[in-house]
């Protein structure tokens, strides 16, 4: 009997019908001359001679950062292929010795409730700084998610082979994040913000394979997922190995809600958030209520008024900049507490805005100071960083002290002040050589630190007894953000239509997302980022187009942008109506928008999605995607576009109904529709519960044409 024969029978006999947790739910397969392991017939791992499963090596990293710019230095001295290899099985694990001369390590594989697949290092003869990984790749294969990509879906794209590598690194996205761009130039020039295609403020260590399996490693450790390769994806580790989870599925829909239920499901959103609009205003109460009136005036359904700068303003060589001192600033919000309750009785909720960081000098940064909760350098002092110009130091999350007073801030200053929610913005700029309270440097605790910050404002809200109720959203996230985050927003993009890091970009961003497990997120309608010195400014056209978007999707919220005086804003004369319009026609979709947003909490599955995720097998691309099932949406991303192409999946008993023309079109087609401003390419299912409510948007369907050109 050979040896790959006996190998196969041994497993069998240890296999047989195992489910849950009792024995493998893996096999193994050795030839005699390396060894496959799979799951359901999915092949995972493969090792042979020429091409090892696993590498080990020495090296050297450096993290340089500006303003949470972080730009890696990795150079690797020593790497290691393991390329001689046994195996011992027994009914709990089996366990892969993998060695090259003195060189050895020892990988354990086991199985684990929902995960058929774990994969660990039990011991080896070196302290290795890096390892890699291995995952057998196809010829054809897909790989998606990632965290949060903005530049493209399919991470195993052919576009450019060098642009396969991705980063597993917490960080500001950049601004422009195209080196072609002046925009990029600039800002590359000025502070090195100008990013990268990788750039992002949500990596995540985990993939979904159209070969109907994904991978997941729960370190928070620096990586790196390259996709470049042919007939293996490699998983590059810098640090002490975690665990990697493998699990297959039938279908990439059972795999995305899986994943989901892994790492943890986002709440349901409160009713008042999914049926107006949140409208970021700033400039005082006064200028607040003005806008609210103004909205009223032109029929603006208005969940909330969003003022970032609740707490003041500081001036700064360069402008005005939010007041890091998180309470009410009277002298900027006169009668505050009075227009919130007011504004609470006409169902209007204000929504504020937070981060983990404290102005130096503010009254919060000197109670904390003088307590010890802040993050301390390498001489023990306040770590003190700058952003631009606003000099900061940043709460110690792992000081439990700390972690419970700010806690109590939230709570004193804006729960209990009546606010509806808040952005609780960064996370990313953890520097690596930082001392915690907990032991850890920065660079072991980085990539973890807006899982803490979310954990922070989600037990805020707990202990006050408002989940369902108060909602707040994060831009920053790692693996497990999920799991304390009440929403995501995609964070600072350009006022423009580029792919690169304009309003198309968070098409990218909320998919990948979505194929990464988590499920709700939305944007700034109009982008933030304006350089008006090089005529980067929002025109009435990206408002609107971004705005017909925002409507078939969970949340409907504005944002000025960092120059305000620049934008074109929703209550300029040149938008109000058909921003009115667009408003409405989200409002109107509020019953089916909870039905979507409560599958979310149930079952995992985005509410936007994929097409491919619904309809297996249809191109994967970022182009259009799935509000719920009923709902297909194609935007628009160009300038001075009056018709588009969209791609009608293969149905079978139902038609496409074009939302705005009430046309029927079967499925399985490309076809060309008038999509003019107000009126972006949707269908919907004929055999939807939710006809009625869609039939309802055409009344409030406009053409405004005359603002093109």
């Amino acid at each position: 009997m050979t040896r790959s024969l006996q190998q196969y029978l041994y497993l069998l006999v240890l296999l047989g019908n195992s489910v849950g947790t009792c024995g493998l739910l893996f096999n193994v397969t050795d030839n005699g001359q390396g060894f496959v392991v799979s799951i359901n017939n999915i092949q995972l791992l493969e090792h042979t001679k020429l091409s090892p499963l696993l590498f080990v090596g020495l090296g050297s990293t450096l993290f340089p950062e500006d303003s949470g710019n972080f730009f890696i230095e990795d150079y690797t001295s020593a790497r290691i292929p393991l390329a001689d290899y046994n195996i011992t099985c027994d009914q709990s694990s089996c366990v892969l010795r993998l060695s090259e001369g003195e060189t050895w390590v020892s990988l354990l594989l086991k199985s684990e409730r929902s995960q058929p697949l774990v994969l660990s290092i039990q011991d080896s003869s070196h302290d290795f700084d890096r390892t890699w990984l291995r995952v057998k790749a196809a010829t054809n294969e897909e790989i998606y998610g990632g965290g949060e990509q903005f530049s493209y879906f399919n991470l195993r794209h052919r576009e450019k082979n060098k642009e396969n590598v991705f980063p597993i690194w917490v960080r500001e996205q950049g601004v422009g994040r195209n080196k072609s761009t002046m925009t990029t130039f600039m800002a590359d020039v000025q502070s090195r913000a100008g990013g990268d295609y990788h750039t992002t403020y949500f990596p995540q260590p985990s993939f979904i394979s159209s070969r109907h399996f994904y991978v997941h490693y729960d370190g928070f450790n620096y990586a790196e997922l390259d996709f470049s390769h042919e007939d293996f994806h490699e998983l590059y580790v810098l640090g002490e190995i975690s665990r990697f989870y493998f699990n297959t599925g039938n279908n990439l829909q059972e795999l995305v809600s899986d994943l989901s239920s892994f790492l943890g499901k986002l709440p349901e959103l409160p009713d008042w958030i999914m049926g107006g609009a949140i409208l970021g205003v700033q400039g005082g109460t006064q200028v607040m209520l003005d806008r609210y009136n103004y909205a009223k005036s032109f029929g603006i359904p208005v969940a909330s008024l969003w003022i970032q700068d609740w707490s003041g303003k500081v001036e700064m060589p360069f402008g005005k900049r939010v007041n890091w001192d998180w309470t009410w600033d009277p002298s900027w919000y006169p009668g505050l507490d009075s227009a919130v309750r007011n504004l609470t009785l006409d169902g209007v909720k204000v929504m504020v805005y937070i981060n983990p960081y404290l102005r130096e000098g503010g009254h919060l940064y000197t109670e904390a100071a003088s307590k010890g909760y802040l993050v301390k350098n390498s001489t023990g002092g306040v770590y003190l960083q700058r952003s631009v110009t606003l000099v900061f130091a940043s709460l110690d999350l792992t000081n439990p002290s700390a972690f419970s007073w700010y806690k109590n801030v939230i709570k004193t200053n804006m729960i209990d002040f009546g606010f509806g929610g808040w952005m609780a913005d960064f996370g990313e700029y953890l520097p690596v050589d930082a001392k915690l309270f907990d032991g850890r440097t920065g660079l072991e605790a980085h990539n973890e630190w807006p899982v803490l910050w979310a954990r922070l404002n989600r037990e805020a809200v707990e202990e006050s007894g408002k989940l369902g109720d108060v909602v707040f959203f994060m831009r920053a996230g790692f693996s497990g953000v999920s799991n304390f985050t009440t929403l995501m927003w995609n964070g600072d993009q350009n006022v423009d239509f580029s792919l690169a890091d304009g309003v198309r970009s968070t098409m990218y961003a909320s998919l990948s997302m979505a194929m990464s497990g988590v499920g709700l997120s939305h944007f700034d309608i109009g982008g933030y980022t304006t350089v008006s010195q090089l005529g980067l400014v929002r025109s009435a056209e990206l408002l609107l187009r971004s705005a017909e978007m925002a409507v078939f999707t969970p949340i409907f919220r504005t944002h000025e942008g960092n120059q305000p005086e620049a934008n074109v804003q929703w209550y300029s004369n040149t938008t109000i109506a058909a921003f009115a319009r667009l408003a409405r026609q989200f409002a109107l979709l509020k019953d089916y928008r909870k039905s979507v947003v409560a599958q979310v909490s149930r079952n995992g599955i985005p509410a936007m999605r994929p097409v491919s995720l619904e309809y297996e097998g249809t191109p994967a691309t970022a182009t259009q995607y799935l509000f719920g099932l009923d709902l297909l949406v194609t935007p628009v991303y160009t300038e001075n576009v009056k018709d588009i192409l969209v791609s009608l999946p293969l149905t079978k008993g139902y038609t496409w109904i074009h939302i705005w023309s009430g046309t029927a079109y079967q499925g399985g087609q490309t076809v060309n529709v008038a999509a003019p401003l107000g009126e972006p390419a949707v269908f919907y299912r004929s055999d939807s519960a939710y006809s009625s409510s869609f039939e309802k948007l055409r009344a409030e369907s406009s053409e405004v044409n005359s603002i093109i050109g």
